[in-house]
């Protein structure tokens, strides 16, 4: 039956291409419907929805989360901490990605508080709605000419999960590296997601109540 496909708080209406025709019901469209719930249909396409988002937009977004350039903070700090220690990597980031340079946020095993977007794995991380797994970036076509790939740092794997905040807006990724490569299992994906989520989640909150109280001025660093 198409109610036992159809979620409550979906609401769904059809016309008839044609004018000489009765409108299509949902009993008719009932033998269309994929095996798969709709409600699953809806959800990816959520997901995928992050590939058209504006970047005008995307970046407006991100400006006014405020936390571009600002000061440490323990949960982020705490977060990369975990990242390294449970995926057992060198590097941990929480990567903010900007017009031409992605920020980190909170960074573990990297010198650098930011680097330009174009050798960002991240900036490629953000459009994916499932995550990005590298095993060996030498031999992925999309970062094999990357100079941190072909000199220092050397990286050869990377374990990234999209931060999307409210209207499914990308802002950056939360990721571990390695200079070695790796294989990735499946659970160390849907832990990075889950991280990513909780993460993205954290972000707009304190956005949120920067904007409740818009006499405090929030701490920068010059970086």
């Amino acid at each position: 039956m198409l109610r036992e496909r159809v979620p409550a708080n979906i609401r769904v209406s059809f016309v008839s291409l044609r004018l000489n025709q009765p409108p299509i019901t949902l009993r008719d469209l009932n033998q269309f419907l994929p095996a798969r719930p709709l409600e699953r249909w809806v959800e990816d396409y959520r997901r995928q929805r992050i590939d058209v988002i504006s970047e005008i937009d995307r970046l407006s977004v991100l400006e006014k989360l405020s936390i571009l350039n600002t000061e440490q903070e323990q949960y982020f700090e705490d977060l990369v901490d975990n990242v390294r220690d449970i995926l057992g990597v060198p590097v941990a980031v929480i990567s903010l990605v900007g017009r031409e340079e992605q920020w980190f946020k909170a960074v573990r095993g990297l010198p650098v508080c930011s680097t330009e977007r174009e050798v960002a794995f991240c900036a490629t991380a953000m459009y994916e709605p499932h995550g990005l797994a590298v095993s060996d970036a030498r031999n992925d076509e999309r970062f094999e000419s990357n100079r941190l790939v072909r000199g220092e740092p050397g990286i050869r794997s990377y374990l990234g999960a999209p931060l999307i905040v409210h209207d499914n807006v990308p802002i950056g990724a939360l990721a571990g590296i390695s200079f070695e490569t790796r294989e990735w299992k499946p659970a160390e994906r849907t832990l990075m997601r889950r991280l990513a989520r909780q993460t993205a989640e954290f972000i707009e909150m304190r956005g949120y109540h920067l904007a409740a109280k818009p006499d405090l001025d929030e701490p920068r660093i010059a970086c």
